[in-house]
């Protein structure tokens, strides 16, 4: 079996828990490599402020590295070094590529290396380097020249290049939000939009994520490309922590593993209820059936058929494909009814007959219904007809009904918390 890959990640904790080497272990673990920690300061933060940095003992660091450094290592990942600076420099070896995150200043201006640890940097980590990854204030510290445009960010990428021969990522999150990569002679520039959210700990994850993609045999390029569009969803999904916004890798982690749960619970179900159904079940329209995310407040959160369920000489057929965001009405019936109960997350549609409504209610079903001639001109009928009938009802209905509208046909919903009880529900009323 394969060895886990390996990353060693010196760097400081972070008090505050935004970045630092707490950040930097939970962005190398998402993606499967193990982080192998080594603390050199103890940064002392608020969300707002640092308030002191205290280095580690400078014989526990040397201790601590030449432990990390008998593993079989796949990559470096190096951060906030301080006053450890000079020690870390004499200890790395060769033949182990290396991503360094200078981290000279803080976010809030708190500058975390002297004149001679920045020269130290440059002259003795930044050249054993496989990539470096200043943002536009340490990349200014190591030019020595003001970064005012994307233009000035992008030749100061291919100066640092060029001068150190290492790989050079310059991010310009405090410009427009584009990076520029400065790799074998090259400037690739990777576009994005700058954020308002006050964000921390974006430089330690997101060099932590491309020291991981190294370790696991991605090129530079590739490393950076796969860890830049990971930084978006995670950017996009930051979680407010009081003043500021935290990056929540795990979260990310959980979002997916949902998603595949989802679609895989509802893809392993559709063969079931085509066994239940008959070609009597199903409207002229179809029939959809969907399961949205625990959280889903949107259509492209919930997966559903991508077609419809039909009937044919053979009996009811589909495409077997689901996938989020197809259907229309089924989705909005879904997330209508989510509003009122965070668990009933899984729907489908079916013709309707008296005697179905009928059935159900004998069976102890909550039934609800709305008049589609009810609403108001320019209402989505699938919204305000679900909320009317929840509110009717006192609680979420098992099934939803109307008796249709000119050019309308009449519709049954059936609803539930997942498709096994939708297909629970479903063999009991039309068994």
């Amino acid at each position: 079996m394969e060895s886990v890959k390996k990353v060693l990640c010196i760097s400081s904790l972070d008090t505050s828990g935004f970045s630092g080497i707490g950040a930097d272990i939970n962005a190398i673990s998402s993606l499967g490599v193990q982080p192998l920690p080594v603390i050199v300061n103890h940064a002392i933060e608020t969300q707002e402020a640092v308030v002191d940095v205290v280095p580690v003992a400078r014989e526990i660091v040397e201790k601590a590295v030449k432990v990390g450094l008998s593993e079989k290592l796949d990559a470096i990942k190096l951060g906030m070094l301080g006053k450890n600076m000079d020690l870390v420099a004499g200890l790395l070896p060769g033949g182990v590529p290396v991503i360094a995150d200078p981290v000279f200043v803080s976010t809030s201006g708190h500058l975390f290396a002297s004149k001679q640890e920045i020269e130290v940097f440059a002259n003795k980590i930044a050249p054993k380097a496989t990539l470096i990854t200043p943002n536009v204030a340490e990349a200014e510290l190591l030019l020595g020249v003001k970064i005012r445009t994307d233009d000035d960010a992008r030749i100061a990428c291919l100066e640092i290049h060029k001068k150190i021969g290492c790989g050079v990522l310059v991010k310009g999150g405090h410009l427009s939000g584009t990076d520029y990569l400065a790799w074998r002679g090259e400037v690739e520039v990777f576009k994005g939009d700058r954020k308002e959210k006050a964000l921390r700990g974006t430089g330690c994850v997101l060099a932590s994520m491309i020291a991981a993609h190294v370790a696991k045999g991605y090129d530079v390029h590739e490393a950076v490309e796969k860890s830049k569009a990971s930084m978006n969803r995670l950017i996009e999904s930051a979680e407010p922590a009081g003043r500021k916004y935290w990056l929540n890798v795990a979260g990310i982690l959980r979002k997916d593993a949902e998603r595949w749960e989802t679609w895989n619970s509802l893809s392993e179900a559709i063969p079931e209820f085509l066994a239940v159904l008959k070609n009597e079940h199903i409207p002229e329209v179809g029939i959809n059936i969907g399961f949205a995310l625990p959280e889903a407040t949107k259509k492209e959160e919930v997966c559903a058929i991508d077609g419809r369920i039909v009937k044919t000489m053979e009996g009811p057929r589909v495409r077997l494909r689901v996938k989020f965001g197809a259907g229309d009405h089924v989705p909005r019936i879904i997330l209508t009814v989510m509003r009122f109960s965070r668990e009933m997350r899984c729907a489908m549609n079916l013709r309707y007959a008296p005697e179905t409504v009928a059935k159900a209610k004998h069976l102890g079903f909550v039934v609800g219904s709305f008049s589609r001639t009810a609403g108001e001109p320019g209402q989505g009928t699938m919204e305000w007809g679900v909320e009317i009938a929840v509110k009717t009802a006192g609680r979420v209905p098992d099934l939803i009904y109307d008796t249709g509208d000119v050019g309308k046909e009449p519709m049954i919903r059936l609803i539930a918390e997942n498709p096994e009880k939708l297909l629970e529900k479903l063999r009991k009323l039309v068994g």
